[in-house]
Protein backbone atom coordinates (compact mmCIF):
# COMPACT_ATOMS: atom_id res chain seq x y z
CA UNK A 1 0.00 0.00 0.00
CA UNK A 2 3.11 2.58 1.09
CA UNK A 3 4.90 1.84 -2.45
CA UNK A 4 1.32 2.13 -4.10
CA UNK A 5 1.01 5.76 -2.28
CA UNK A 6 5.10 6.65 -3.48
CA UNK A 7 4.17 5.29 -6.97
CA UNK A 8 1.22 7.56 -7.31
CA UNK A 9 3.12 10.89 -5.62
CA UNK A 10 6.12 10.42 -8.34
CA UNK A 11 3.35 10.06 -11.08
CA UNK A 12 1.82 13.35 -9.82
CA UNK A 13 4.91 15.12 -9.89
CA UNK A 14 6.43 13.88 -13.19
CA UNK A 15 2.90 14.92 -14.74
CA UNK A 16 3.24 18.13 -13.31
CA UNK A 17 6.90 18.97 -14.36
CA UNK A 18 5.67 17.79 -17.72
CA UNK A 19 3.16 20.09 -17.74
CA UNK A 20 5.61 22.80 -16.95
CA UNK A 21 7.63 22.21 -19.59
CA UNK A 22 4.68 21.34 -22.43
CA UNK A 23 3.23 25.23 -20.97
CA UNK A 24 6.76 26.92 -21.62
CA UNK A 25 7.83 25.01 -24.77
CA UNK A 26 4.19 26.41 -26.02
CA UNK A 27 4.77 30.11 -24.83
CA UNK A 28 7.96 30.06 -26.99
CA UNK A 29 6.60 28.51 -29.78
CA UNK A 30 3.76 31.33 -29.83
CA UNK A 31 6.74 34.36 -29.66
CA UNK A 32 8.45 32.85 -32.27
CA UNK A 33 5.41 32.34 -34.15
CA UNK A 34 4.85 36.20 -33.88
CA UNK A 35 8.12 37.18 -34.09
CA UNK A 36 7.84 35.35 -37.51
CA UNK A 37 4.70 36.96 -38.53
CA UNK A 38 6.10 40.67 -38.06
CA UNK A 39 9.11 39.79 -40.14
CA UNK A 40 6.77 38.82 -42.54
CA UNK A 41 4.89 41.78 -42.34
CA UNK A 42 8.16 44.37 -42.55
CA UNK A 43 9.20 42.47 -45.71
CA UNK A 44 5.64 42.68 -47.16
CA UNK A 45 6.74 46.44 -46.51
CA UNK A 46 9.75 46.82 -48.36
Amino acid sequence: MKLKKSKEKYFKEAIEEYKNKYSKSVDYYKKFKLIRVKIKEELNRI
